[in-house]
């Protein structure tokens, strides 16, 4: 349990970070009405695995800054899973829907967030950061723990995956 000298150091992490977890969370879902939903679900869901029961308030292993680049990826994945996770309710509500009009840069928007939702999380989330956010590989391999390899190896993973669903709803 967290005792009472603990919510100043909780009010301090959520100034700090809730800002860039709503920006972050808009980055990838847009103007979706769950932003901020999910912005506090990430902070939430970091006391909880960070907090509960750390000496002096919530624990920051190993660096200070080290809770910006967890909740910044926390929020990359919610945000990611948000977005599969209400498409996977549309077709269960409304299998026979289907969206067959793409003209201009919203359509485009749109289609982007449809290959996150049908594409490999570790793969969508190494496309968000190379292609919506325009960090270089070595950027992203840093924020992700990952080899460079790895990240190039993803990022081709998700351009043929992406090329594949495209040819395919193209038929």
């Amino acid at each position: 349990m967290l005792n009472p000298s603990d919510s100043l150091n909780l009010g301090g992490l959520y100034r700090r970070h809730i800002t860039m977890i709503r920006q972050r969370c808009r980055r990838i879902m847009g103007e979706h009405p769950m932003v901020e939903d999910i912005a506090q679900d990430v902070f939430l869901r970091y006391v909880e695995t960070y907090g509960a029961g750390a000496p002096g308030g919530v624990a920051v292993p190993d660096e200070a800054d080290m809770a910006g680049r967890l909740l910044y990826t926390m929020a990359t994945n919610r945000a990611i899973n948000a977005l599969r996770d209400e498409r996977r309710r549309r077709e269960i509500l409304d299998a026979e829907r289907r969206d067959d009009a793409h003209a201009g840069a919203a359509d485009l928007a749109i289609d982007v967030r449809r290959l996150l939702h049908a594409l490999d999380p570790e793969l969508a989330a190494v496309a968000v950061y190379y292609y919506v956010d325009g960090m270089e590989q070595d950027e992203i391999a840093e924020v992700t723990s990952l080899h460079r390899r790895t990240v190039s190896r993803r990022l081709e993973a998700f351009r043929e995956g992406a090329k594949k669903l495209l040819a395919k709803e193209a038929r």
